[in-house]
């Protein structure tokens, strides 16, 4: 086999292939900034190689700082996140009426020294500060006229310890615990009036106030249950009802982890306050008739 030799070699631009992998993308120009001038990548006035950049822009002087993006946390302007995060004050005697934005945690109503929290059968609950729960001594009283009959306050009561109980003046039970000599609950000499020991406060564990006629007969329901605090914030039940005899549960007390939560119960239970109580789970009380509980 004969072979013919060239008359010439290939120049390189008819080899397109070695044209695209041998040519040079020209240098880029030289910068006139004294800070890029003396950055590594121009050793001796070269060129400055793409792996030798600086961590920002060269026309940016050292001491600038790049603006924060809109839209970002940080844009307050923008967006209410730590705002709303702050629920609103309520008006002086007002309530929040749930939490604000729809967002999900729970802000419970509280009360305001100097001016009554009225609870009703729309916003039943309130609840007391830790130190409105362990200052001093807390006094429910019934305030009704003579029209009303002859009512009594009571309560069925039970202890962080487990002792349950109740507080009927008629059967001569007028402490909790029955026979101590610091209790927990005393019932007043009076008609209607309990007072709660805060500096014991976290022995009690929950309470419902029991309202009743001594005689057992019908009672014209009238008046107002009083909470008040040692330090003067006041809480308020309407006990306003057609006349009918039985128990009436107007309010029910819960110590939740050091704060007394009240709520507005207004439940009138036809029978005994051996059923009453029953009706609120305190099943464990001990009874002598329906009427009488043994200490």
């Amino acid at each position: 086999m004969n072979i013919v030799a060239p008359d010439r070699a290939p120049a390189r631009d008819d080899l397109p292939w070695l044209r695209r992998r041998t040519t040079r993308a020209p240098a880029p120009a030289m910068s006139s900034d004294p800070a890029v001038q003396g950055h590594r990548g121009f050793p001796g006035g070269h060129a400055i190689h793409p792996l030798d950049l600086p961590a920002r822009p060269i026309s940016q002087s050292p001491t600038q700082e790049a603006p924060t993006p809109l839209g970002t946390d940080l844009d307050l302007s923008e967006h209410d996140t730590v705002r709303s995060a702050i629920p609103p004050r309520p008006e002086p005697g007002g309530q929040l009426e749930g939490p604000p934005d729809g967002r999900d945690f729970f802000l419970p109503a509280r009360t305001h020294n100097g001016l009554p929290t009225i609870l009703t059968t729309k916003e039943p609950v309130v609840t007391l500060t830790r130190v409105q729960s362990g200052l001093g001594a807390l006094t429910v009283q019934a305030v009704i006229s003579d029209s009303v009959g002859d009512l009594r306050l009571g309560c069925a009561y039970q202890l962080v310890s487990g002792q349950s109980s109740v507080i009927h003046l008629g059967s001569g039970l007028r402490v909790a615990p029955a026979g101590s000599l610091r209790p927990v609950i005393r019932a007043g000499s009076g008609f209607g009036e309990l007072t709660v020991d805060l500096v014991q406060s976290r022995e009690l564990e929950r309470l419902i106030v029991l309202a009743y006629s001594e005689s057992g007969a019908a009672l014209s329901w009238d008046g107002t249950l009083v909470v008040q605090t040692y330090g003067g914030a006041r809480v308020e039940v309407p006990l306003h009802r057609s006349p009918d005899e039985g128990v009436l549960v107007p309010l029910s007390l819960f110590n939740i982890d050091g704060e007394f939560v009240l709520r507005a119960e207004q439940s009138l239970i036809g029978g005994s306050i051996r059923e009453a109580t029953a009706a609120y789970g305190f099943e464990s009380i001990s009874w002598l008739d329906d009427h009488t509980a043994l200490s």
